[in-house]
C-alpha cells in the first residue's frame, strides 16, 4: 500500500514538473521571441547624403520652399519628410513632385522604409494645408 502511494505521488510530481516546465517555455518564446523581428537587418539601410540632397532638389522644384528637413525613423522604418512653405501651392503640383522625390531613394531603401511627407504652411489662413501623405514600402505612390 505504501509502496503504490510513492508511485503515485512520484508519477503526480513528474506531471507537474513537465507541465511548469512547457508553460516556462511557452512563456519564454511569447517574451523572448527573436523571430520575425521587423527591425532586422536596419543598420544595412541608412540613407546617404546623396539621397538626401537628390530628394531636397527634387522638393526644391516647388515654388515658396522655406525649409526642408529629412530623417528616419529607426523605430518605426519610416523615411519622414518635413516641408515647410511659405505661400500656398496647387496642391496637385505637390502631389506630383511628392511622387517624383521618390525616386531619390534606392530601390533597397524603398522595399525597407514607408515613407512620410509632410506640407506645412507659415501662412496661418491656409484653406489648403497641412497636408500629409503616406507611401508604404510596396506601395507606387503616396496616400493623400
Amino acid at each position: 500500500m505504501k509502496k503504490k502511494k510513492i508511485i503515485k505521488f512520484a508519477a503526480i510530481m513528474i506531471i507537474v514538473v513537465i507541465i511548469l516546465i512547457a508553460i516556462v517555455m511557452v512563456c519564454k518564446n511569447l517574451l523572448y521571441s527573436n523571430e520575425n523581428n521587423r527591425l532586422d537587418g536596419i543598420e544595412n539601410h541608412k540613407l546617404t547624403k546623396k539621397e538626401i540632397s537628390s530628394a531636397k532638389e527634387k522638393l526644391n522644384t516647388l515654388e515658396n520652399i522655406d525649409s526642408i528637413d529629412i530623417y528616419t525613423n529607426d523605430k518605426t522604418k519610416k523615411i519622414v519628410l518635413f516641408v515647410t512653405i511659405t505661400d500656398d501651392i496647387d496642391f496637385e503640383k505637390v502631389k506630383q513632385v511628392s511622387n517624383d522625390t521618390i525616386s531619390s531613394f534606392t530601390e533597397d531603401n524603398l522595399a525597407f522604409y514607408d515613407l512620410e511627407i509632410y506640407f506645412d504652411t507659415k501662412k496661418e489662413d491656409s484653406e489648403v494645408y497641412p497636408q500629409i501623405g503616406y507611401k508604404f514600402k510596396s506601395s507606387e505612390g503616396f496616400s493623400w
